[in-house]
C-alpha cells in the first residue's frame, strides 16, 4: 500500500519544482507540445515514485515511438514542468490506450481503489505553498461513467474526471481533448491559476495488481469558436 503522506504529495500536485519552468508556445494560436516522444524523448520529463516503481519506457508501436507505462503493484508519476497561457491555448489533447481495466474495482472513489490504468494530470500553481497545489486528473476509469466528476479520495485539492471508462472496444488509440479552463471552473468554482506541470500516471498499488498503458501526442492548443476540437 502507498504511504498516505507520499500519495498526498502527488495527488494534490505537490511536485517540488525548484526551478522556474520554461515559458514556451504562448503566442496566439500556438500549439504547445508537451510530449515529443519521437524527437526529444523523455529529456524534459522527471519521475516520482511513491510505491514501488512504475516503468515508463519509450517503445516502437507500429511506425512510431510512444510512451509505455507498466505498473505492478506500483505508483509512479512521470511529469514535465510547463508554463502555458491558457487564455491562448486552453485545450489539452492527448492519445492513449490501455491493455485493460482493473476488473471489479468499484471502489475507485475510495482510497482502497484509487488506481487507474491511465491518467493525465494538469497541475496548477496556486501561489499558496506546495500543500495547496491544485490538480485536475483526467482518468480512464474502470467503472465510473464518462463525464463523472468527484473529489480525490485522499484530498480535496485534486479533482477527478472520467474521460474514458470500461474495457476498450479494441486495441486502438483513443483521442481525448479537454477545455482546461472550463474543467477547472466546474471542479473548483474559480478561474484556474497558472499551469505548473503536466503529468502521466499509471498506478496499481492500492489494488496490488498490474496495469499497462501507452501515451502520445500531449499538447495544448487554441480553441475554435470557443470550443476544443
Amino acid at each position: 500500500m502507498t504511504c498516505i503522506s507520499q500519495r498526498l504529495r502527488w495527488i494534490i500536485a505537490t511536485v517540488t519544482l525548484l526551478i522556474a519552468p520554461a515559458c514556451w508556445g504562448d503566442q496566439p494560436g500556438a500549439t504547445v507540445a508537451v510530449s515529443d516522444f519521437s524527437g526529444s524523448g523523455l529529456t524534459d520529463w522527471q519521475q516520482r515514485d511513491f510505491a514501488g516503481q512504475t516503468e515508463y519506457t519509450l517503445v516502437e508501436l507500429g511506425a512510431e515511438r510512444v510512451l509505455r507505462a507498466r505498473a505492478v503493484a506500483s505508483a509512479s508519476a512521470l511529469y514535465r514542468e510547463v508554463a502555458v497561457d491558457l487564455s491562448e491555448t486552453p485545450c489539452l489533447s492527448w492519445q492513449w490506450r490501455i491493455r485493460g481495466i482493473y476488473a471489479d474495482n468499484r471502489a475507485e472513489r475510495r482510497k482502497e481503489g484509487d488506481d487507474y490504468a491511465a491518467r493525465v494530470y494538469v497541475i496548477f500553481d496556486t501561489g499558496w505553498g506546495w500543500w495547496n497545489r491544485h490538480a485536475v486528473n483526467y482518468v480512464w476509469s474502470s467503472y465510473q461513467p464518462v463525464g463523472s466528476r468527484w473529489r480525490n479520495a485522499y484530498t480535496d485539492k485534486a479533482r477527478m474526471i472520467a474521460v474514458a471508462s470500461g474495457e476498450p472496444s479494441e486495441q486502438a488509440w483513443q483521442l481525448r481533448t479537454r477545455h482546461v479552463i472550463d474543467d477547472y471552473q466546474r471542479l473548483f468554482g474559480a478561474d484556474p491559476p497558472p499551469v505548473e506541470a503536466v503529468a502521466i500516471m499509471t498506478d496499481a498499488d492500492d489494488l496490488d495488481r498490474s496495469g499497462q498503458a501507452w501515451y502520445k501526442d500531449l499538447r495544448f492548443h487554441a480553441a475554435t469558436d470557443g470550443a476544443c476540437r
